[in-house]
C-alpha cells in the first residue's frame, strides 16, 4: 500500500541531515572548483540560438497553465475524523503554506484539524508521538525527512495512524512514511536548467545550494546538474557549492552568497532549491551592488520569491508546484489510508513561472485555474 505518488524520479540520499549540511565544502558529486569546465561544453564556445533551441521550446512548454490530471474515481471521505500537521517552521512560507492547504482540504472534508508548528528539527520526532499519543487519526508530515523521526513512525505503525509526506521526497516504507506526495523533481529541475541555459547563451557558471534538511530541493538540484552536464553546445562551470540549513536562512547566509559572489565573479546564476532563501539573499546582493551580475533560479512559487521576479530583480524564473494543491492532495491520500485503499498518483504539476505568466501580485502560485479543489470535492462526496 505505501508508495510515492506525484513524483517520478529514483531516491537520491541527501549528504547529509542536520549535523554537517552546514558546511560550506563543495559536494564532490554536484559541484567542481570555480572554472572547471563541463566536459562535453568544449565543442562550441559560441552557442547559436538555434543550438538551444530545444532549450527555448521546453521553457516556453513549461510555462503553459497547469492541467488537473490527478484522481477521478469516487473516494468518500470517512465522517468524523482528527488530522494533525507537524510541520517545519511556519517561518519558511513555504512550510507555512504547506500546511493551509492542508488545513483547508480537512476542513471541506468536515475533520477536525490541529497543526503542531516545529522550529527545532530535533524536537520532530516528538511531536509526531505526541500526536499519536493524543489520538489523532491521521497525520500529515510537511517538509520532515523520516529519518529524524523514527520513534514517531513506530508509535504511528503500531497504532495505525497513517503517516502522509508532503513536498520532502520520503521513501515510503515500514519504517518510513506511507505515502509521499510531491511534484516531479525531475521535471523542476530541469526547467530550472533550461532556464539557465536560455538565459546566459548556454554560458553557465553556476553556484548551487542545497539545503539536506529538505530532500525535494536536493533532488531538484541533482536534476537540474544532469540537465546542464547533458548539454553539449553549452559551456558550464559550477563554483563551489554553499550548503545551508534553514536556521541560517536569514542570518550568515546572506553574506556567505555576497562573498562567494566576490571571490567568483564569473557566477552568473545561483540554484537555491527552494524560496525562502531568496528573501534574504536578493536584498543582500542587491546591497552589495551585485545585482546586475548574477540571475537566481528556485522552485516553489511562494509570494516573497514571485515579488523578485516581478520587479526583475535578480530572480529570473522559480518553478510553482501548488502549495495548497500538495495539502489537497495530502488529504486524498489520507483518505484512502483510512479507508485501508492503496494511494494512487496525484501529478501535482509545476509551472515555470517568469515576468510574463505570474499569479496576481502580492499571491503565491496557487493552479485555481485547474479547478483541483472542485475536482477533489467532487470524488470525496
Amino acid at each position: 500500500m505505501r508508495r510515492i505518488v506525484g513524483l517520478a524520479v529514483p531516491w537520491v540520499l541527501a549528504a547529509a541531515v542536520l549535523g554537517g549540511c552546514g558546511s560550506s565544502n563543495s559536494s564532490s558529486s554536484a559541484s567542481s572548483s570555480a572554472g572547471a569546465t563541463n566536459a562535453s561544453a568544449g565543442t562550441s564556445s559560441n552557442s547559436s540560438s538555434s543550438s538551444l533551441a530545444s532549450y527555448q521550446q521546453a521553457i516556453q512548454k513549461g510555462q503553459a497553465p497547469v492541467t488537473y490530471s490527478g484522481p477521478t474515481q469516487p473516494n468518500k471521505a470517512p465522517a468524523g475524523k482528527s488530522l494533525t500537521v507537524v510541520t517545519c517552521t511556519e517561518a519558511l512560507e513555504g512550510c507555512k503554506l504547506l500546511t493551509l492547504g492542508t488545513v483547508h482540504a480537512a476542513q471541506a472534508v468536515g475533520w477536525r484539524s490541529r497543526v503542531v508548528n516545529v522550529t527545532d528539527p530535533t524536537q520532530y520526532d516528538q511531536a509526531v508521538r505526541t500526536a499519536v499519543a493524543q489520538g489523532t487519526n491521521v497525520i500529515v508530515l510537511v517538509g520532515i525527512d523520516s529519518r529524524l523521526i523514527p520513534g514517531g513512525i513506530s508509535a504511528a505503525h503500531a497504532a495505525k495512524v497513517p503517516l502522509v509526506s508532503i513536498f520532502q521526497y520520503n521513501v515510503p516504507g515500514p519504517n518510513s512514511v506511507d505515502v509521499e506526495v510531491s511534484p516531479d523533481a525531475n521535471v523542476e529541475g530541469k526547467l530550472l536548467a533550461d532556464s539557465m541555459i536560455v538565459d546566459h547563451q548556454g554560458k553557465v557558471n553556476v553556484l548551487f545550494m542545497p539545503d539536506s534538511e529538505f530532500s525535494l530541493p536536493v533532488h531538484v538540484l541533482a536534476a537540474a546538474k544532469q540537465e546542464l552536464d547533458s548539454c553539449k553546445a553549452c559551456s558550464v562551470s559550477y563554483a563551489p557549492e554553499i550548503n545551508f540549513t534553514a536556521a541560517t536562512v536569514n542570518t550568515t547566509l546572506p553574506g556567505r552568497v555576497v562573498s562567494e559572489l566576490q571571490t567568483h565573479s564569473d557566477i552568473n546564476s545561483i540554484l537555491v532549491g527552494f524560496d525562502p532563501p531568496s528573501t534574504f539573499i536578493i536584498p543582500a546582493i542587491d546591497s552589495a551592488g551585485l545585482k546586475s551580475k548574477v540571475k537566481m533560479y528556485t522552485q516553489l512559487g511562494t509570494t516573497s520569491a514571485l515579488n523578485f521576479v516581478r520587479e526583475g530583480n535578480v530572480l529570473s524564473a522559480d518553478v510553482g508546484a501548488s502549495n495548497e494543491w500538495g495539502g489537497w492532495a495530502a488529504v486524498d491520500e489520507a483518505i484512502r489510508l483510512l479507508k485501508g485503499e492503496k494511494p494512487v498518483d496525484e501529478h501535482v504539476p509545476v509551472s515555470l513561472l517568469v515576468s510574463s505568466n505570474l499569479p496576481p501580485k502580492g499571491q503565491p502560485f496557487v493552479g485555481d485555474s485547474a479547478g483541483f479543489k472542485q475536482k477533489y470535492l467532487a470524488i470525496w462526496k
